[in-house]
């Protein structure tokens, strides 16, 4: 286990590194990543202990916006919606998908999602789409794989769009999901799929510079 606390880093005119520990107290890391408004004003974190959001240029400006376990941040584009896992819901052997409104910490959608899966349990990706209507994430309610699902926010209904996923990254307005480990798929679109050749199979999708990512293995596509 590692116990500290988040810690931002800013530089300053001259590109020297300003380190700043956000006051709160020491809890165990639990492997989410932080996520950014658009605008940089605001950074949302989790701990053990709760998702919290932190103002950029006040870090005594803190605010706990949902409190238990918690895992896969994703916030709207319009920074009004946070969407992430509650590990430890009060129903036995599920975990709970949560659509939270930030000005007021109301929850505005949430599903039940059975926990099935017998291996170890890790990526819990979450990323709206582009018209904030539905989320797309990688559940845990399959025996043997662990599917990727759309979930409708206004009428709560669900799809499985990839039986077998282990990724999921959203860039400028854009869904990718990395599939059976052999392809990257636009979620909620028809274009075709790029197929990883050569017979490697890969584990993780990460956003690079611009409009590249980083994979789990090193590769060159030939579709680019």
């Amino acid at each position: 286990y590692v116990v500290g606390v988040p810690i931002i880093i800013r530089t300053d005119d001259r590109q020297n590194a300003i380190v700043e520990a956000i006051k709160l107290p020491k809890a165990v890391d639990t492997s989410t990543f932080p996520v950014w408004s658009k605008d940089g004003k605001h950074v949302l974190f989790s701990t053990e202990k709760g998702i919290y959001a932190v103002s950029s240029t006040d870090l005594s400006g803190i605010r706990r916006v949902y409190e238990g376990t918690t895992a896969g941040l994703a916030i709207s584009g319009d920074a009004t919606m946070l969407a992430f896992w509650d590990l430890s819901p009060k129903k036995k052997l599920h975990y709970r998908l949560i659509v939270l409104r930030i000005s007021d910490s109301a929850i505005v959608r949430s599903w039940d999602v059975p926990v099935r899966f017998d291996g170890d349990k890790y990526g819990f990706d979450v990323a709206f789409d582009s018209n904030e209507d539905s989320l797309y994430a990688r559940t845990f309610d399959f025996s043997a794989r662990t599917p990727i699902e759309r979930f409708d926010l206004h009428t709560g209904a669900t799809e499985t769009v990839c039986r077998a996923g282990t990724s999921i990254i959203s860039t400028q307005g854009n869904i990718y999901g990395l599939c059976d480990g052999t392809k990257i798929v636009k979620l909620g679109s028809s274009t075709p799929p790029i197929r990883i050749e050569g017979g490697r199979t890969l584990s993780r999708i990460r956003l690079g510079a611009g409009d590249s990512c980083i994979l789990g293995e090193n590769f060159r596509s030939r579709d680019n």
